[in-house]
């Protein structure tokens, strides 16, 4: 009978999990299906009020509106960034993070599939590199594995006009393990230029398996995983020093967006991330008919 039971609650827990992953990529889904209404907004009048703080952004706080016409224009033509018409969501974090699994997870690709994001046990990332979705859902929706956070030097304001991070409509700053000084630094350069971001914690499976492991079950239940989040929360709060300035921070699993019908067990704040992204992305550049 215990079996019979178990066996039910791990169907329902499998149904649960499909279901919210569905519904939470639903609306982000429709967002990408079309243009965006606005342009992404140019950083100048942010800059030059942060400047006011942070003196060393002074070298572009000044800079004339016509500046940041041309950087718009620069990345249009260096990287293919088009900040009009679509979406543009940035992946960064150390080498072996899991932003290339992240990318084809959120894009619904495996190995093998057109378009896949090589990953692999060494950094597979050069340069920018934009991933589009296949077929013609989500064509508005563009999403960029960026190199470079603690790979030789720590972010600083002027690698982020160099890589025209400005120009992103949301930043992810991913980690497998917990936040270092590199992804704090990128995630100050983002407040100063005013692009959204996350701090987003991956490969929670790996932790949440070993759990299992260690405890000898074959299920994990939601106290396991609440036990986990709860832990992990403190963690982060801790290498602040209990000030994370309000930045949202998410713990996630690749395998669970990817396929949430074999990977249900793990499911933590996989909803909650997409629907975070679909409300800030949205509100910064809308959706709807092409601009005139």
């Amino acid at each position: 009978m215990g079996q019979v039971v178990a066996a039910c609650k791990t169907a329902v827990a499998v149904l649960n999990a499909v279901d919210e992953v569905l519904k939470a990529a639903k609306p982000i889904i429709e967002l990408f299906t079309k243009r965006a209404s606005r342009p992404a907004p140019m950083p100048g009048q942010i800059l030059l009020e942060n400047a006011q703080t942070t003196p060393e952004l002074l070298t572009y706080s000044s800079r004339p509106p016509e500046f940041w016409k041309e950087q718009r224009d620069a990345a249009h033509r260096q990287l293919g960034i088009d900040t009009i018409h679509e979406f543009n969501i940035g992946f960064c974090g150390r080498v072996k993070a899991g932003k290339s699994t992240l990318i084809n997870a959120l894009r619904g690709i495996r190995k093998g599939d057109q378009g896949w994001a090589p990953t692999g046990s060494f950094e597979m990332t050069q340069k920018i590199q934009p991933y589009r979705f296949n077929g013609d859902a989500c064509k508005f929706g563009v999403l960029w594995d960026i190199p470079g956070c603690g790979s030789g030097s720590v972010p600083n304001a002027t690698y982020f006009v160099e890589q025209k991070l400005f120009a992103f409509d949301f930043l992810i700053i991913i980690s497998e393990n917990h936040f270092g000084e590199a992804e704090k630094a990128l995630a100050q350069e983002a407040r100063n230029f005013g692009v959204p971001f996350a701090y987003v914690r991956s490969k929670c499976d790996n932790d949440l398996r070993t759990i299992a492991e260690e405890e000898r079950i074959d299920l994990l239940t939601d106290e396991h995983r609440r036990t986990f989040l709860e832990s992990e929360k403190l963690v982060f709060k801790r290498n602040f020093n209990n000030d994370t300035n309000n930045a949202h921070h998410f713990l996630i699993s690749s395998p669970v967006i990817l396929e949430p019908e074999k990977n249900a067990q793990y499911l933590l704040e996989e909803n909650e991330l997409l629907q975070f992204i679909f409300n800030t992305v949205s509100s910064r550049r809308g959706g709807g008919p092409s601009l005139a």
